[in-house]
């Protein structure tokens, strides 16, 4: 470390010295991580190797904290040789970086995943800004787009979210980075499930409570999330189902109160 930092100190009296040594260390970021994407026992674990590159991040940063002193040169040295340098061979192959960025979000942010246990606000916060800030660098941000909505319409239907509020946190970040229509889509999906679920409560009232409810269907849990017509990355509808009874009656109910409260809308079932 004493080398390093005797060698910082002498590269700035010599003319052209600090040029070439950004030149040299910004390539020396690029050469480390084009051997960590490219190591045949890191491909294996796939998406988890954002990890990997999240750690290298953070040790290339300190060894630059440690030899730099001054903060208008730690600035300088950060954005030309970490930013650029991560920027070069993350993007070797960008489209399998997106899809990975997407699926070890969706590893953190899931209430089943072993990676949360464990894991207070602070650690998740963490981890979810170091791994925005690799996603800033990427150019295949519409891949990213496609797995992360598939992922996060999954978490957000099978109740598989960690937390609600983690999700609106991501979203937010994600905001100013991704395309008006990945932004229009996830605001509408948060929106559509907080309005299904306040619409569920008043129907439940307005059926006479859980408990009228269960003997007049005898004891079927209700559950309806009203979803947009074309927010939600869900395939081709299921058509001609004939539900068997009590459900056919409960689903009926359900439609009728709902178009009652919200005139002029269709609901179209599925399982």
């Amino acid at each position: 470390m004493e080398d390093l930092q005797r060698l910082a100190r002498q590269t700035e009296r010599i003319e052209g010295g600090m040029v070439n040594l950004k030149l040299r260390w910004q390539r020396h970021v690029f050469d480390q991580g084009f051997l960590m994407i490219n190591d045949k026992e890191l491909s294996k674990t796939q998406f988890k190797s954002i990890q990997n590159f999240i750690d290298y991040k953070l040790a290339a940063e300190e060894l630059i904290l440690r030899v730099f002193t001054e903060k208008a040169q730690q600035t300088e040295m950060h954005n030309f040789c970490i930013k650029k340098g991560f920027q070069k061979f993350l993007n070797v192959d960008s489209s399998v970086m997106a899809e990975y960025l997407a699926k070890f979000l969706d590893f953190h942010l899931k209430r089943t995943s072993k990676s949360t246990v464990g894991m207070n606000d602070e650690d998740l916060e963490s981890k979810v800004r170091e791994t925005i800030y690799i996603f800033k660098l990427i150019e295949s941000k519409d891949v990213f787009e496609t797995f992360y909505m598939r992922a996060l319409s999954r978490r957000l239907l099978l109740q598989k979210s960690a937390s609600f509020e983690a999700e609106k946190v991501m979203f937010s970040r994600l905001r100013g980075e991704c395309s008006n229509e990945f932004t229009t889509k996830t605001e509408n999906m948060l929106k559509d499930l907080t309005e299904s679920d306040t619409f569920l409560k008043q129907y439940t009232i307005i059926s006479g409570g859980i408990e009228a409810m269960n003997l007049k269907y005898d004891n079927v849990e209700c559950g309806f999330q009203v979803l947009s017509a074309g927010s939600w990355p869900i395939g081709a509808q299921i058509s001609g189902i004939t539900y068997p009874e009590p459900l056919s009656s409960l689903q009926e109910d359900y439609r009728k109160c709902y178009t009652a409260k919200h005139q002029g809308q269709v609901l179209n079932f599925m399982p």
